[in-house]
């Protein structure tokens, strides 16, 4: 089967079920410099709580691509759920420098900030919510944004 056989297979699963990882990573072996197959297969790590894959997958993403804002914010996100505050840190940072309206790069840069520089993280709050504030898309992340920030007040 070709590779975007495998791809258009592993979308009718979805991301976060087994089956759609397991083409997907098929689709990838035979196809290894496609860029959206590995960004899809980075996801699909990241949604079945494989971190480590996860930041593998967004790096050779990254390799080939060294602006996918995207693959920065997966990374970014694995980072942070594997404990590795900083280097979520660094990576919601790029991404931002990349796309500096990125909505979810600034929420999760955040709420990696909370974790280890808790006057930066009110910074980085306030700066979602002044960005986010008129996006009816981030109604619910804003009112967490600012529950998290009266929690550090």
């Amino acid at each position: 089967m070709r590779a975007k056989e495998l791809y258009a297979q592993a979308r009718k699963f979805g991301e976060k079920e087994p089956e759609g990882l397991k083409l997907l990573t098929s689709a990838v072996a035979l196809d290894p410099e496609n860029v959206h197959y590995r960004y899809r297969l980075a996801r699909a790590y990241y949604y079945n709580k494989d971190y480590e894959n996860a930041v593998a997958q967004c790096a050779e993403v990254l390799k080939r691509e060294p602006r996918h804002t995207n693959a920065l914010t997966v990374m970014g996100s694995a980072y942070f759920f594997n404990g590795d505050f900083e280097k979520a840190v660094e990576a919601q940072e790029q991404a931002l420098k990349v796309d500096p309206g990125n909505f979810y790069a600034q929420f999760n840069l955040a709420y990696a900030c909370w974790q280890v520089d808790k006057e930066r993280a009110r910074v980085e709050w306030q700066n979602y919510i002044r960005m986010a504030a008129d996006e009816p898309s981030q109604k619910s992340y804003v009112e967490r944004a600012k529950q998290y920030l009266k929690q550090l007040e």
